[in-house]
């Protein structure tokens, strides 16, 4: 019976493990998409001030 339990705890910590660095993983993701996304918008932003600001000075 004390086998079966520590395997269970064992089981246990290796999955509790597990959730963790998946959800480590999926910040990471989570991270690095949300900046790519801002890098692209604030370009896309610029590139329209900047075709604006050349259209109204001519």
């Amino acid at each position: 019976m004390l086998v079966c339990r520590k395997q269970a705890l064992k089981a246990s910590k290796y999955r509790l493990n597990m959730e963790k660095k998946d959800w480590k993983a999926w910040a990471r993701r989570l991270g690095v998409a949300g900046f790519l996304f801002f890098l692209i918008k604030g370009l896309a932003w610029l590139a329209i001030f900047w075709g604006a600001w050349e259209v109204g000075c001519n």
